[in-house]
């Protein structure tokens, strides 16, 4: 039964990753570039993001890090990855995420220890979502020092799966394996039937952090 399970669950993933995969790839042709160059009066770079409906409740905001997803339910929000480190980013996300819902973010899952997917976590955090991760990263975190600072530790964390349950929608998370990094997290919308990878599925070229975890294999 184990074994079969398994199958289903391949067969699940990789039929959702696939009918996603047109939209994902039209959507990344139409992020806004990020803007060259420093603020009006020398200061960092601005944040510049665009929030994109891919189905009816389904939102995703690109540019300043990894794209974020954006799941709109009855009771609040789920949201999948957090932004570049800082809070002009984590203040430009929440402004795009407002455009489409004012109710509350309850749930954050994050993909992975990386800081422009994890960076702001601690506010998240701080405005009492339940922050979800697997285990690994909360572990790479312990080690992991970039030059713009370290992310805040999730507040929830998960060895084999998660499943979230908010306002009538099921958020489905897996650790799958090794991939990007040892503390991957893949995003499953079951009713709409679309996968988020964070970095696991990036272009062409497989994108493994080795030191972290990591495997192409």
């Amino acid at each position: 039964m184990h074994k079969v399970r398994n199958q289903m669950l391949r067969q699940v993933f990789y039929a959702g990753l696939l009918g996603a995969f047109g939209t994902l790839l039209l959507l990344q042709a139409q992020q806004p570039q990020p803007r060259e160059g420093r603020g009006a009066r020398g200061g960092p770079p601005q944040p510049n993001q665009m929030i994109q409906m891919i189905k009816p409740g389904l939102y995703v905001v690109s540019g300043d890090g990894g794209n974020t997803g954006v799941r709109v339910t009855k009771q609040g929000l789920i949201v999948v990855d957090t932004k570049n480190l800082g809070d002009p980013f984590y203040n430009a996300l929440m402004t795009q995420i407002k455009t489409v819902s004012t109710l509350p973010v309850k749930y954050v899952v994050v993909t992975h220890h990386h800081q422009d997917h994890s960076g702001n976590i601690g506010n998240f955090v701080d405005t009492g979502a339940q922050v979800v991760a697997h285990e690994g990263l909360k572990t790479n975190l312990g080690t992991y020092n970039p030059a713009q600072g370290k992310p805040a530790p999730p507040n929830v964390t998960y060895t084999k799966d998660y499943k979230i349950k908010l306002g009538g929608v099921k958020v489905q998370v897996y650790h799958i394996g090794r991939a990007h990094t040892g503390g991957d997290s893949i995003v499953y919308y079951p009713d709409l039937k679309i996968v988020q990878t964070g970095d696991v599925v990036v272009g062409i070229v497989p994108n493994y952090d080795y030191p972290f975890g990591g495997s192409v294999v």
